[in-house]
């Protein structure tokens, strides 16, 4: 079994209910099971660390060299231990891939469907970047491109549901009475939809973000508080940096007749099938939307 197929087992388990419900380390339990899992995880990754390093480290790009390599050249402080590499890096790839790219697809996806705001946004990479790939300076003068990021979170958040956030003490909520200790589950899918925060929730509309900035607890695709995810600026930045790149090439369109769905799979919430799409020159843009039907239309109006 190669390691993305482990990563995406260990992902399964970690969030499945039968894991979380009883947890006790038997080998027949999902709990004992998963945490054979883990073992077997750390073992692979222990192995890749060595490998790269009995390779040499000079010259690779990858993310999982620059980690190993800048980790090696700390000065005045002691280096992460092995143990700690590997926490770092399972952040990095196992918590950081699927909902990054879950949030892609939903970004392209709806560019597809709003044909102007994919044109505006096109306008706007051209007279910044002139088809280069940007740099990080020069996300920071792309509104448009951060807008339309943030929104595809908002309409369609990679993880739908933050569980097993506990009171730390009595609280009034509202007409609710929490005792301390309560444990609670929160959507990121049903407030990103609540009218009274976002109105016109089902709209795709990245414009509303050039004239608004949300609350903290308003916009929560990663989370809030000090527990707010760790990545959640390299997703972005990985969403937006990709854009840029697909948008300047390409125009976008979805062949019509379609069905999309979304599904949950754990904690996380992507495309049941692939998106069929078709690539097309940036200038011939389509000017409607397709004609698109499934559960996907419980979330987006076009």
């Amino acid at each position: 079994e190669n390691l993305v197929d482990l990563a995406a087992r260990f992902l399964r388990g970690m969030s499945s209910p039968a894991t979380m419900l009883l947890p006790v380390d038997l080998p027949f339990l999902p709990f004992g099971r998963h945490l054979r899992l883990a073992e077997a995880l750390e073992a692979r990754m222990l192995a890749l660390i060595e490998s790269r390093r009995r390779e040499g480290l000079e010259g690779r790009r990858d993310a999982f060299s620059l980690l190993l390599a800048a980790n090696e050249q700390v000065e005045g402080e002691a280096p992460l231990s092995e143990a700690e590499i590997v926490a770092n890096a399972a952040l990095l790839f196992l918590a950081g891939y699927e909902t990054t790219a879950n949030g892609l697809i939903s970004a392209l996806m709806l560019l597809a469907q709003h044909p102007q705001v994919q044109v505006d946004l096109r306008a706007e990479l051209d007279a910044r970047l002139h088809g280069a790939a940007p740099s990080l300076d020069d996300l920071a003068d792309l509104p448009l491109l951060s807008a339309v990021v943030d929104e595809a979170l908002r309409m369609l958040p990679a993880s739908f549901i933050i569980f097993l956030r506990r009171s730390s003490a009595a609280i009034e909520l509202g007409p609710h009475q929490i005792p301390a200790g309560a444990t609670f589950v929160l959507s990121p899918l049903v407030t990103h939809h609540m009218p009274e925060v976002w109105p016109e929730p089902r709209r795709f509309s990245p414009q509303r973000w050039l004239a608004r900035k949300p609350t903290p607890f308003e916009f929560i695709p990663f989370g809030g508080g000090t527990r707010r995810c760790i990545g959640a600026a390299f997703s972005e930045q990985e969403m937006r940096l990709a854009l840029a790149q697909i948008i300047q090439r390409f125009a976008l369109a979805l062949h019509p007749g379609q069905r999309i769905d979304y599904v949950a799979r754990g904690i996380t919430m992507g495309v049941a099938s692939p998106i069929r799409t078709r690539l097309l020159s940036p200038g011939e843009t389509p000017r409607t939307p397709a004609d698109i039907d499934g559960q996907i239309r419980n979330w987006v109006d076009w």
